[in-house]
């Protein structure tokens, strides 16, 4: 009911979700997997991926609409992009010569396990990192919301999503935050509307531990 209040259609705001560092996301499926030996496997599959726009993607599964925004490169960006316009996703990413990261993920449905190969990623410049912004800031009215997730690019300066926070709050946008680390740690200075840490996460952001969900 919330989502469908957000999403009337007299509301008229929309949701950008912002992705800096996606993947493309190959999932094979291994049975038995061992390392240091040699492996089949027994099935296969591509998707975009990158915590910016798999919020877009269930937010599409949901019947609602969003805007895929960040940095896409390469055989892998136009991939993603062309399997996010398939899905009916509207996006505005800028485009780069660096190529898009691949991520490996080998799923053993005999051991019940699941293993994750990142890319860090290419070095984006920061006139790139910028262009996104200034669409951004650009596209977006009050009301809106803005989710800011994942990794960002090598090299990427630290206080750079505290920085895009109050500048789009200022515009009077919503702020939703999904990041770990340092990004976070001055990210919350902006106080965003909504931030999603894990417990690994929430405990690093606060300097402590926590042995209950009440506390």
């Amino acid at each position: 009911n919330q989502f469908q209040s957000f999403h009337g259609k007299g509301g008229g705001r929309l949701i950008f979700t912002v992705t800096l560092n996606p993947a493309l996301d190959k999932t094979v499926t291994i049975p038995a997997f061992a390392v240091g030996k040699v492996n089949r496997v027994a099935g296969m599959r591509l998707d975009p991926g990158g915590k910016g726009i798999n919020v877009s993607k269930n937010i599409q599964s949901l019947g609602g609409q969003s805007v895929a925004m960040g940095i896409l490169g390469g055989a892998a960006g136009r991939y993603i992009e062309s399997c996010l316009n398939g899905m009916g996703i509207e996006t505005d990413f800028v485009h780069t010569k660096a190529s898009t990261r691949t991520n490996l993920k080998i799923i053993d449905p005999a051991q019940k396990t699941n293993t994750d190969i990142n890319e860090a990623g290419e070095n984006i410049s920061g006139a790139a990192v910028h262009r996104v912004f200034l669409r951004l800031m650009n596209r977006v009215a009050p009301g809106d919301f803005v989710v800011l997730a994942g990794k960002s690019p090598p090299q990427t300066r630290d206080t750079l999503f505290e920085e895009w926070a109050r500048q789009l709050k200022s515009l009077g946008a919503k702020v939703c935050m999904d990041v770990d680390g340092p990004m976070l740690l001055h990210g919350v200075k902006a106080a965003p509307d909504l931030i999603k840490p894990n417990e690994e996460e929430f405990e690093r952001l606060t300097g402590k531990r926590f042995s209950s969900l009440k506390e």
